[in-house]
C-alpha cells in the first residue's frame, strides 16, 4: 500500500496533466457501456477522475508492463450506487490516460476510507 501522501502526489500530478495537456481515456468497449449504463456523458466521468482524492485509493502503483518505467493506480468511485473502478497511468508522453473506467466486477477496498466505501 502506497503512503497517503505519494497518493495525494500522484493525484496532483495527474490532474495538473490533465489541465495542461488534456485528458485521454483508452477508447475500450467497457468504458462506452459504462457511461451508457449509468448515463454519464464523457465530462462527467472526467469530473469524476478529476474529483479523486485519496480516499479513492485502492492499490498501486504497480508496473505497466504495456509502457516499461509507467506505473499504474487503482481508483474507486461510487456512482448511483455502482462502484466504479478507474486505472490512471502516469505515462504523459502526450495527455493524462484513464486505462479503465467500468463498474467493477468485485467489491473494491479502500484503505484509507474510514467507513471502507468510497464516496
Amino acid at each position: 500500500m502506497e503512503t497517503r501522501e505519494n497518493v495525494e502526489r500522484f493525484l496532483e500530478e495527474f490532474k495538473q496533466i490533465m489541465k495542461t495537456m488534456g485528458y485521454m481515456p483508452i477508447p475500450r468497449e467497457s468504458y462506452n457501456k459504462t457511461l451508457s449504463e449509468l448515463n454519464l456523458t464523457p465530462i462527467e466521468a472526467k469530473e469524476i477522475i478529476n474529483g479523486l482524492n485519496f480516499k479513492n485509493y485502492v492499490s498501486g502503483p504497480d508496473e505497466d508492463y504495456d509502457n516499461k518505467g509507467k506505473q499504474i493506480w487503482f481508483f474507486g468511485y461510487n456512482v448511483k450506487n455502482s462502484e466504479i473502478y478507474i486505472k490512471l497511468s502516469n505515462d504523459y508522453s502526450f495527455k493524462a490516460k484513464c486505462i479503465s473506467f467500468h463498474v467493477s466486477d468485485r467489491k473494491l477496498s479502500f484503505p484509507y476510507f474510514e467507513q471502507g466505501g468510497c464516496q
